[in-house]
C-alpha cells in the first residue's frame, strides 16, 4: 500500500529523495537521461513556482544543456534561473550572483556576445561582491577566470592582468600565498602570460605554483597540479624543449588518473601537443590528436567557434609538412574566415591565423602573398605586445625573408635591402635575448637568415648560419630531422650558386634521402631535391642517372599539380608553376641535348605540353563551373565581368602599337582580384 502525506511516491518529499538518481545520470554524463528527468521533475504538480528546489532543478538543467551544447535552451533555461533566484534570494545575494557569472561564460565562452558578458560581469564583480563571498570560494575564482579571459578575448591585456593581479593580491592578504586559491590563480596568470608572449615571466608562475601543489594532498590540488604540468608543457613546446615537455604531460596524465571522472570533466585539452608531435616528426600522431579535439570542438560548439581556429592553423601547418597544400589551404582558409568573423580582421587571432597561412604562401612560392599577411601580422602584434615582445621578434625575420624574396622579382634599391637586413637582424637580437640562442625559435630564424644571405648574395654568412642551425636541431630533435632536409637543401643550393656542383650534390642528395625517410618518394621536397640532383647528374657527366631522376621527376610532378592546382588562386598557380617550371623545361632540353635519350622522351615532352596546359585549362573549368551554378548574383556578375576583361586584354595584346591607338581606349580594363571572385 503507498504511504499517503508528505512520503508518498508522488510527493514532493519523495521526488527530493529520488533526485539522486538525476545526479547519477549527471556523473555519469547520461545527458538525455538527466534532462527527461530533471524536464519531468521540474512539471511536477507538487512543486511550487517559486521554491528552492526548483532553483536546484533548473541550475542542473542549464548545465545539462551545456553539456549537450544546447545554447538556446541553455540561454532560456538560465535566465528563468536568475528571475527565480530574484525572487527567492533577494537581488544581492551569492547565489544569484554566481548564476550572473555563469550568464556571462555562456555568453563570453559560448555564444560571442562579448558586450553583453562584460556588462554582466560589471555589473556583479565591485566592492560589494566580496562582501558576501570568501576569495576561498571556487565560485570566487570562476568569476575571476571569466572576467579575465573576457578580457583577453577583447585584447585588452593590461584589463585582464589587473583582474589576476588584485585576486592574487586579495587572496594573499586573506589566506597567504601558500593557499590552494592562491596557487590556481598562479595557474591562471602563467597561461595568460604565455598567450601574450611574457614567457619568462609565466616560467616562473608556474614554477612556484608547482612547487606549492607539490606540498597539497586533497583531490582538488591533484587536479590543479595536474593542469599547471600542462601549463608548463605548453611553456616547454614554445620554447623547444620537447623532451621535458613530454615528460611533464605524461606526469599530469598520470595525476589525472587518479582523480575521479566528474573532477576531470571540465579540464581542456591543450592544442599544442599537437604542434608536439609536429616538431618531433610524430605526423601521424599530430594527425590523430589534432583531428580528435577538432571533432569534439565541433560537435560540441559548433564548426566556426573561436576555440576550433589554432587548431586548424595546427593542422594546416601539420598538411603543408606533409605536402598536402590542398588540405592546408582548406584548414588556413577555415581558420583566417573564423577569427575574422568572430574577431574582427585588427585582431591577435586573426594575425595567427595570416602567420600560420603564411606557411603555406612561402612553400608554393607567393613571396607577395607571404610578405602582406606577415606584414599584416606584425602591425597587429606590434600594437598589441609592444615592439620588442619575442612574438614580435619571431614574425620580423619571416616578413624579412619574405620581403626580400619578393623585392628580387622587381628591382630592390640599396636602401630597401639594408632596412630588411636590419629587421632580420632585430629579430635575431629579440629571440636570443628573450628565449637563448639555442632555442628552436632562434633556430627557426638563423633557417630564414640563412635563405635571407643567399638572396642577398652573401653565402658564406648562409653558411654560417645553416652549420648553427643544424647543430641547434641535432640537440633538440636528432639526425635525421625535418629541418636538416630543409638546410642540405638551401646547401645545396648555395654550393651550386658558387659553382662547386660535387658539394651540391653531396647535399641535394643528403636532403632528398632525408625527405624519402622522413615522408616517402612522391613528396613535393623529395621531388625539388630529385630535380635538382638531376641536374647536376647531367652537369658531372652522368647523364643516364639525370635522364632517369628528372622522368620519376616530372612524372610525380604532373601528379601532384592535378592535386594541388584546382585549390590555388591564379596568382598561387603563377608562382607554383615557377617553382616547378625548371624541372619540365630541364627534361626538354635533356631530350634534345643528349645521346643518352629514351625512344619515348621526345613524345613524352609533347605530351607534357599539353597535360600542363590542359591542368591549367581544367582548374580554371571547374571554377567556372562553381561559380555559375552557387547562385550568387553578385559572384557571378564579377566573375563575368572579369572573363569579358580578360577577353579584351586578350584583343588588346594582340594588336599592333598603331592598331592600339586607333582602338577604343584600353586603359580601363582591370581584372577583379583572386579573393574578390
Amino acid at each position: 500500500m503507498e504511504s499517503s502525506g508528505y512520503y508518498g511516491k508522488k510527493s514532493l518529499g519523495f521526488k527530493r529523495i529520488k533526485y539522486t538518481d538525476i545526479q547519477v545520470h549527471i556523473i555519469n554524463h547520461k545527458w538525455d537521461k538527466a534532462e527527461k528527468e530533471l524536464l519531468a521533475f521540474l512539471s511536477l504538480r507538487a512543486l511550487p513556482e517559486k521554491h528552492e528546489y526548483r532553483s536546484m532543478a533548473l541550475s542542473d538543467l542549464y548545465q545539462v544543456y551545456l553539456k549537450k551544447h544546447n545554447f538556446t535552451q541553455a540561454d532560456s533555461t538560465i535566465k528563468t534561473l536568475l528571475n527565480l533566484q530574484q525572487v527567492l534570494f533577494g537581488k544581492d545575494c551569492p547565489a544569484l550572483n554566481n548564476t550572473k557569472i555563469r550568464q556571462g561564460i555562456l555568453y563570453s565562452n559560448y555564444l560571442d556576445r562579448f558586450a553583453e558578458a562584460e556588462k554582466i560581469y560589471t555589473s556583479v564583480l565591485n566592492e560589494s561582491y566580496l562582501t558576501h563571498i570568501s576569495v576561498a570560494n571556487n565560485e570566487y575564482y570562476t568569476a575571476i577566470a571569466a572576467e579575465s579571459k573576457l578580457f583577453e578575448y577583447r585584447e585588452e591585456y593590461k584589463k585582464a592582468a589587473q583582474v589576476i593581479n588584485e585576486a592574487l593580491s586579495l587572496t594573499s592578504k586573506a589566506f597567504g600565498e601558500n593557499s590552494e586559491t592562491y596557487s590556481r590563480l598562479l595557474n591562471l596568470l602563467a597561461a595568460f602570460e604565455i598567450n601574450i608572449g611574457k614567457y619568462e615571466e609565466a616560467g616562473k608562475d608556474i614554477d612556484k605554483s608547482i612547487a606549492q601543489f607539490k606540498t597539497k594532498n586533497s583531490k582538488s590540488s591533484i587536479k590543479y597540479y595536474a593542469e599547471a604540468l600542462e601549463i608548463k608543457a605548453r611553456l616547454k613546446i614554445i620554447g623547444g624543449d620537447y623532451p621535458e615537455a613530454d615528460a611533464l604531460l605524461k606526469e599530469a596524465t598520470l595525476a589525472y588518473s587518479k582523480i575521479s571522472r566528474l573532477a576531470t570533466d571540465d579540464l581542456f585539452s591543450i592544442e599544442e601537443i599537437g604542434l608536439l608531435y609536429i616538431n618531433t616528426g610524430k605526423y601521424s600522431k599530430a594527425e590523430k590528436y589534432l583531428k580528435k579535439i577538432l571533432a569534439e570542438r565541433e560537435a560540441g560548439l559548433g564548426v566556426d567557434h573561436k576555440s576550433t581556429y589554432s587548431i586548424l592553423n595546427y593542422l594546416g601547418e601539420l598538411n603543408v609538412v606533409l605536402g598536402n597544400y590542398s588540405e592546408a589551404d582548406n584548414y588556413f582558409e577555415r581558420s583566417t574566415n573564423i577569427t575574422k568573423k568572430v574577431f574582427g580582421n585588427k585582431s591577435i587571432p586573426y594575425a595567427n591565423s595570416l602567420v600560420y597561412y603564411k606557411k603555406l604562401y612561402s612553400i608554393l612560392g607567393d613571396a607577395e602573398s607571404a610578405a602582406k599577411a606577415l606584414k599584416t601580422a606584425i602591425e597587429i602584434y606590434k600594437k598589441a605586445y609592444g615592439e620588442d615582445n619575442v612574438k614580435v621578434g619571431i614574425l620580423m625575420h619571416e616578413y624579412a625573408l619574405a620581403a626580400l624574396e619578393y623585392s628580387l622579382l622587381k628591382k630592390i634599391t640599396a636602401k630597401e635591402k639594408a632596412e630588411l637586413t636590419a629587421t632580420l637582424l632585430k629579430s635575431l637580437e629579440i629571440i636570443k635575448t628573450k628565449l637563448t640562442e639555442n632555442s628552436p625559435a632562434y633556430a627557426d630564424a638563423i633557417e630564414d637568415a640563412a635563405l635571407f644571405y643567399v638572396y642577398a648574395d652573401e653565402p658564406n654568412k648562409s653558411i654560417q648560419y645553416i652549420e648553427q642551425a643544424k647543430a641547434i636541431w641535432a640537440t633538440r630533435l636528432g639526425s635525421p630531422n625535418i629541418h636538416s632536409a630543409r638546410l642540405e637543401m638551401l646547401t645545396g643550393r648555395i654550393f651550386y650558386q658558387m659553382g662547386k656542383y660535387n658539394e651540391s650534390l653531396s647535399a641535394f642528395e643528403k636532403s632528398k634521402s632525408i625527405y624519402g625517410d622522413l615522408f616517402d618518394k612522391v613528396h613535393p621536397s623529395y621531388i625539388t631535391a630529385l630535380g635538382k640532383c638531376a641536374q647536376l647528374y647531367y652537369i658531372l657527366g652522368q647523364k643516364a642517372k639525370a635522364v632517369e631522376s628528372i622522368e620519376y621527376c616530372v612524372e610525380k610532378s604532373l601528379i601532384y599539380m592535378k592535386t594541388i592546382f584546382p585549390v590555388l588562386s591564379e596568382k598561387g598557380k603563377s608562382a607554383y608553376w615557377e617553382k616547378t617550371k625548371e624541372d619540365f623545361e630541364f627534361y626538354k632540353t635533356l631530350t634534345f641535348a643528349t645521346d643518352k635519350v629514351k625512344d619515348d622522351m621526345v613524345s613524352n615532352v609533347f605530351n607534357m605540353q599539353m597535360q600542363t596546359r590542359s591542368i591549367l585549362l581544367n582548374s580554371q573549368l571547374k571554377i567556372k563551373s562553381k561559380v555559375l551554378s552557387s547562385g550568387d548574383t553578385l559572384l557571378i556578375a564579377v566573375y563575368q565581368e572579369l572573363m569579358s576583361n580578360r577577353e579584351n586584354l586578350a584583343l588588346v595584346y594582340s594588336m599592333t602599337q598603331t592598331e592600339r591607338k586607333e582602338a577604343v581606349s584600353y586603359t580601363h580594363l582591370t581584372l577583379p582580384t583572386n579573393r574578390e571572385v
